[in-house]
């Protein structure tokens, strides 16, 4: 949880102190993530994300790849294991495994693993039934295709893919780092 220093707060103009577009702007170009200042101010960081869009600061990059998920999940699938490691998948491009957890990065990369090894890709729809790669249905691992290119993601009918999505729900050209 993110607590301004003792040090760091006396430091700072009491201004920046008071929730408002400058003091949102300095503690991000302090690195600190919306959640952060949420809890420093004591507002959610859906008011804190508002205010930063105010402020003209570019989006966070887990937001920008919470936006570029390439499929509305329907809620029912949203547990699944699938959707679980391209949601880790996403947030380890987003911040390159800064702040994931040890055994997310392990569950991550046995994830990529299992793509490599089987060649394939993963598949969503809400029709998708229960299957071996998931139980509750909605997501599969199917034959990699050669239009699916480096994606770790099947494009089909339902998909809503753009540049910036090609380039996120990529094979990463580095792997996480982990200790076993």
């Amino acid at each position: 949880m993110f607590e301004a220093p003792e040090d760091e707060i006396d430091k700072v103009d009491p201004e920046m102190l008071k929730l408002s577009k400058e003091s949102v702007a300095f503690w991000a170009r302090k690195g600190k993530t919306q959640a952060q200042i949420a809890r420093l101010f004591g507002y959610t960081r859906a008011r804190i994300n508002q205010v930063w869009t105010e402020a003209g600061l570019p989006k966070p990059p887990k937001q920008v790849v919470r936006e570029e998920f390439p499929w509305e999940i329907d809620q029912r699938f949203k547990s699944s294991a699938l959707h679980k490691r391209l949601s880790d998948h996403a947030e380890y491009y987003a911040t390159n495994g800064e702040g994931m957890s040890e055994d997310k990065l392990k569950r991550l990369l046995s994830f990529y693993g299992k793509l490599k090894s089987r060649n394939a890709v993963v598949e969503y729809s809400p029709d998708v039934e229960p299957n071996p790669d998931s139980g509750m249905g909605g997501f599969r691992l199917v034959p990699r295709r050669p239009e699916d290119g480096d994606l770790i993601v099947r494009v089909n009918e339902i998909s809503k893919i753009t540049d910036e999505g090609r380039r996120i729900f990529s094979m990463p050209g580095e792997l996480p780092k982990v200790k076993y």
